[in-house]
C-alpha cells in the first residue's frame, strides 16, 4: 500500500479524548477490524487505522477491505495489525505505538505457537516487530477508545476497492 501524498500532518486531534493522548516522540497508530457477513457462508474482513505524530496530529487514516472468504474477527484484527505494521513501516518511522482493542490479537501474538490457525499472520507480524530497525510496541485499549479506527474500519465495509487513505480526517469524524 503506497501513497503519493505528503506526509505533513493535518493539525486536527481528532477521535475521542484518551483516544487522542498524545503519544511520547512515537508515532501512534490505531487500528480495528470488523467481519462482514455474505451470503451463503462467507464473509469479507474490513479493517480502519488512523496514524498520529508525536504531537497527536492526523497524518493518515486508512480504511479498506482486508480479505473476502471465510474470516473471523480474530483473523480479520491480525490482518489488520500486520496492514498497520507494513504501512508504517513504509513510512520510515523509527518508533510507533500501536493500540488495538482486540486483546485476543495481543495475547495471539504474544502466545501462539506453530500450530496456531493463523501462525502465518502472527509470523508475519512478529517479523516486523522484532526483526526490522526499528521500535514498536502493540498496546492494548478499551473499544471505546479506539472508535475513530472502528469507524474507519465500519466504513471500510461499503469498499469495493483495496484500501483508501485519507490524508485528512473525513468530515463525519469532525462533528
Amino acid at each position: 500500500m503506497s501513497t503519493t501524498s505528503s506526509m505533513q500532518p493535518t493539525n486536527i486531534n481528532v477521535g475521542c479524548r484518551r483516544a487522542c493522548q498524545k503519544p511520547t516522540r512515537r508515532w501512534k497508530i490505531n487500528a480495528s477490524a470488523c467481519v462482514r457477513p455474505q451470503r451463503g457462508s462467507t464473509s469479507v474482513a474490513c479493517m480502519g487505522a488512523v496514524i498520529r505524530d508525536a504531537n497527536g496530529n492526523w497524518l493518515k487514516g486508512i480504511e479498506g477491505l482486508l480479505a473476502h472468504g471465510d474470516s473471523d474477527l480474530l483473523c480479520a484484527e491480525l490482518l489488520a495489525i500486520e496492514r498497520v505494521l507494513e504501512y508504517g513501516w513504509e513510512l520510515q518511522k523509527p518508533s510507533v505505538v500501536l493500540e488495538t482493542d482486540c486483546l485476543l490479537a495481543i495475547k495471539a501474538i504474544d502466545e501462539a505457537d506453530e500450530d496456531h490457525v493463523y501462525h502465518r499472520i502472527i509470523q508475519n507480524i512478529r517479523f516486523f516487530i522484532h526483526n526490522l530497525p526499528w521500535n514498536v510496541q502493540i498496546k492494548y485499549i478499551k473499544n471505546e477508545t479506539n472508535q475513530v479506527a472502528s469507524f474507519l474500519a465500519h466504513k471500510g465495509k461499503f469498499k469495493f476497492d483495496r484500501y483508501t487513505v485519507h490524508d485528512k480526517p473525513p468530515q463525519v469524524i469532525l462533528r
